[in-house]
């Protein structure tokens, strides 16, 4: 029972991600990647984020022990996050937090939504924090996440003006920071 709700709750998340991701494979136009979002009123933005919240609250509660430990631990059910406006209910998600739960849940803690069944069948690439300020945090993306960073990357360097055929050169290190990877 719980695994399905487990996978209830991961399809109804990422089927309002889809709902939410336009312009996917190509600018929808010269100044925009996206101009419904990138144009969008900040009601506009603000409806979209209260139509994220009821999914994804569940999701985060179903797949993830150290997300429900904290909606547990706060008296907070998902249903008590579903508009912007309730986040402040919400602390926000410390990395002593994900430190204390890796030392527990050694070696991937449970602060991500992929148990190692699905990591198996969907996941793409782990990344590690580098330890500096204390315990490393190894988190695990699925290749859902490689696409969605992908659009997001677009977008954004879409926005600084790079088109097809400009050169880019990335000043980053390709160690376990995920942005170089995600652009």
């Amino acid at each position: 029972m719980a695994k399905d709700r487990a996978e209830e709750t991961r399809s109804a998340w990422l089927a309002t991600l889809d709902r939410y991701k336009r312009d996917a494979q190509a600018p929808g136009s010269e100044a925009y990647w996206s101009p419904s979002l990138d144009c969008a009123s900040r009601d506009e933005l603000i409806s979209i984020q209260n139509a994220k919240l009821p999914a994804l609250t569940p999701f985060l509660y179903e797949n993830s022990g150290f997300y429900r430990r904290r909606f547990d631990r706060l008296d907070l059910a998902p249903t008590d996050i579903r508009r912007i406006d309730d986040l402040p209910k919400w602390p926000v998600v410390e990395k002593t937090e994900m430190m204390v739960d890796v030392q527990a849940n050694a070696p991937f803690g449970t602060y991500t939504t992929h148990d190692d069944d699905l990591w198996r069948e969907r996941g793409w690439m782990m990344f590690s924090s580098s330890g500096s300020t204390g315990i490393p945090r190894v988190f695990r993306y699925s290749q859902i996440d490689r696409e969605l960073w992908s659009w997001a990357n677009a977008r954004a360097i879409h926005s600084f003006g790079i088109r097809r055929n400009d050169s880019m050169f990335i000043c980053a290190g390709y160690g376990p920071h995920v942005f170089a990877w995600g652009v």
